[in-house]
């Protein structure tokens, strides 16, 4: 399994764990990128994939099943790229589309067999703050600091919805169920139906900066102030936690291994301390799914990075490659060139992710604005 960790100072760190957290172990660093001129802003990955957006505009691809760097995609809207997503359909292992957010309120829609880019949805009013796919592919949600939300209509590349919020919302995902969705809003995160109706909601003293949920029923949240905290979406009540799992803020969540209940069994925090730490968190979960307070998750492992964490993502090296005869892709412009209206020549040498060297392989393509209607599936 492989940690990667995005920071302010425009790096991404590589670790080699083991998605067994149970006993002590040693976080072996592998890779270091410098993946953006500015800030990461978001990490995401699927399959072998791992995306970051910068504050330079760019959206920087990696294949880690090839351990290669797959190149540049400029933003083709204005300003720095604050979130991404991908979209993997139920039957693939591969994702078939990436979502990307901009700064100036645009979504931009990305095939990944060639990251060909397909699609822009306009209609928020400032920047993205958050997008989420249904695992059907069939509609997206978008919160942005216009203080709305929107669903999009995928099918035909529009808003299907709209709604204001009483505040900002700093980020919206489906539950895993798919029959639901949450938003989380400072210190507040709720859970409506697709319907837009309230179903839970709960407050906590300091603002919440991420969440990792295997459940619908319990989510793992992360705090301001360096704590965890396991709130029961059928209660709204917190039922769990520990104090001081990071010194300052914690950043980001993944889900190292599943639990057989309704909590993860191992889990991994990043924090703008600087660190990432592994959990074993099966002490949580008792035999009816619930949380309990008397039994805290055990750090079993943690290694410091020396910068400012932003974001984070775990993603699986055995998963499986990119179909051969994948198209070539061109070398990105400079950043603030106007996308080209056609596709570059292929420039047949990238850099390779684990050591530097120079060696064949597809680039990420960039290519000119196409407003064909688009559905992902």
């Amino acid at each position: 399994m492989l940690i990667f960790a995005g920071s302010y100072e425009r790096f991404i760190f590589g670790y080699s764990v083991s998605d067994d957290c149970s006993q002590p172990q040693e976080v072996v660093k592998r890779y270091t990128f410098a993946a953006h001129k500015s800030a990461v802003k978001c990490l995401v990955a699927a399959g072998p994939y791992v995306a970051s957006g910068g504050a330079d505009d760019l959206i920087h691809i990696y294949d880690m099943k090839a351990e290669r760097d797959l190149g540049i995609l400029l933003n083709p809207c204005d300003g720095a790229v604050p979130c991404l997503e991908f979209f993997t359909p139920e039957s693939r292992s591969l994702p078939s589309h990436m979502l990307s957010g901009s700064a100036d309120g645009a979504i931009n829609i990305w095939r990944c067999k060639d990251w060909e880019h397909l699609k822009v949805m306009r209609g928020h009013k400032a920047s993205i703050n958050s997008l989420a796919v249904h695992q059907s592919g069939r509609v997206a949600l978008s919160v942005a600091r216009d203080k709305t939300i929107r669903m999009w209509n995928l099918s035909k590349g529009r808003t299907s919805y709209t709604a204001p919020l009483e505040s900002e919302a700093d980020w919206v995902g489906f539950l895993k169920s798919g029959e639901a969705y949450s938003l989380i809003s400072g210190s507040r995160i709720t859970v409506h139906s697709t319907s837009g109706a309230l179903l839970a909601a709960c407050s906590v003293p300091r603002r919440i900066l991420c969440c990792a949920a295997q459940d619908d029923s319990l989510m793992l949240l992360g705090l301001e102030d360096g704590s965890v905290r396991v709130w029961d979406v059928r209660t709204s009540g917190v039922v769990g936690g520990w104090e001081r799992a990071h010194t300052s803020r914690v950043r980001a969540m993944a889900i190292m291994q599943a639990g057989s209940g309704k909590l993860p069994s191992y889990l991994a925090t990043a924090s703008s301390d600087g660190t990432i730490k592994l959990w074993d968190t099966r002490r949580l979960g008792s035999p009816d799914g619930a949380a309990s307070e008397a039994a805290p998750a055990v750090c079993t492992a943690q290694v410091s990075t020396d910068a400012r964490l932003t974001c984070m993502v775990a993603v699986d090296p055995d998963a499986d490659a990119p179909p051969r005869g994948m198209k070539p892709a061109t070398k990105a412009p400079a950043v603030g060139a106007a996308p080209p209206a056609k596709r570059q020549k292929t420039d047949d040498k990238s850099r390779d992710a684990s050591s530097g060297r120079k060696e064949e392989g597809p680039r990420a393509a960039i290519v000119a604005k196409d407003q064909r209607q688009h559905r992902l599936q």
